[in-house]
């Protein structure tokens, strides 16, 4: 069956045809040889202390007091990964969503913990944009990448009432301790009830943790059973 949304993208193929992102080789926003350079994240360490730990985990001596069960990666935010989120984000090419989806599962294809996972009924919850970045940019990122992996995982489906309650300062410009404080109190959650619930928080990357800190924060008191940061890439 053919969308509007497949309309469109065919359309803006024609009218800009694609090149890769990383080797600008025509042809996709994409290329298989970029694809297949980018390898999975093989070193894990904890997302609170930094200490090395198991895949996706946070350790032993944080999970106490940790906001998340664990993070999801499917690389590391190598200059590969930068050129390609950088143009998904920042050059609006919102075509590049199920590639990065394609690329995220293949990555993870034979990960038995994400296997289990995806065996399982699990919320989506894209980390949302204030509503001004969402209006310049005319998408969320977030939002795309969960829509792809809900098609691809029939027990996965996607939740709203997460909400950016103010406008922060971009990351990227900040270290780890303000990047902490840019996040507190950052997001607030007026959805249904979560007792019971894996949630799945869906960003493109991660580097201290403070955006899904804060999001997790906000979730919590709705009871969620477990909540996992899903990201393209950690660096």
């Amino acid at each position: 069956m053919i969308t509007l949304d497949r309309l469109k993208n065919a359309f803006l193929d024609f009218l800009f045809p694609p090149f890769c992102a990383v080797c600008r080789k025509p042809g996709k926003w994409l290329c298989a040889d970029c694809c297949e350079a980018v390898k999975p994240e093989k070193e894990w360490n904890c997302l609170v202390c930094n200490q090395a730990t198991a895949p996706y985990a946070i350790c032993s001596a944080c999970q106490p007091t940790a906001l998340l069960n664990g993070l999801f990666i499917a690389s590391h935010f190598n200059s590969t990964m930068q050129k390609v989120i950088h143009a998904y984000k920042y050059k609006y090419v919102e075509t590049i969503a199920p590639l990065l989806a394609d690329l995220y599962c293949t990555l993870l294809a034979t990960d038995e913990v994400f296997i289990k996972l995806t065996q399982v009924d699990t919320l989506l919850i894209p980390v949302p944009l204030h509503r001004k970045r969402l209006n310049w940019r005319g998408f969320n990122q977030s939002e795309l990448l969960a829509r792809e992996y809900a098609k691809r995982f029939p027990r996965w489906r996607i939740a709203s009432g997460l909400e950016r309650m103010h406008e922060t300062k971009t990351q990227m410009e900040l270290d780890r301790e303000n990047r902490l404080k840019n996040m507190i109190n950052a997001f607030s959650y007026t959805g249904g009830n979560l007792e019971n619930k894996t949630v799945l928080l869906v960003d493109d990357v991660s580097t201290t943790g403070a955006t899904l800190f804060s999001c997790a924060e906000a979730l919590k008191p709705a009871n969620p059973k477990e909540i996992w940061g899903l990201v393209l890439a950690h660096g």
